[in-house]
């Protein structure tokens, strides 16, 4: 679920602010999360662009490799206009898989 080296880089990188940022990334990347599944809904998907591509980059910060490669497809999806008829299910895949990463960091704490 989270590379384990890639977190132990963050944490030693963080240090002491290590418990702070998980709790922000965790309630941030919600609200990021919860802006994809609305815009794709709506067929809004350049408005999913930022939000797909700001989930990406801060889960590689904390491990969540699989996560920031869900987040990358669906950027890049939505950022070409492609019509991909799976967009709103890999949504809900990603959310699904972020309630796991969820679990792992809060176990790291």
């Amino acid at each position: 679920m989270l590379d384990q080296n890639l977190l132990a880089e963050f944490k030693s990188i963080v240090k002491d602010k290590y418990a702070t940022l998980i709790s922000f990334y965790i309630e941030d990347s919600q609200k990021y999360i919860d802006t994809i599944l609305k815009e794709i809904a709506d067929g809004n998907l350049d408005k999913a662009v930022f939000a797909a591509h700001t989930l990406k980059s801060s889960s590689r910060q904390v491990g969540a490799i699989e996560l920031g490669a869900m987040a990358d497809h669906i950027e890049k999806t939505c950022r070409n206009g492609t019509a991909d008829p799976d967009l709103s299910q890999k949504a809900e895949e990603l959310q699904k898989n972020f309630t796991k990463v969820i679990a792992a960091l809060k176990s790291t704490l």
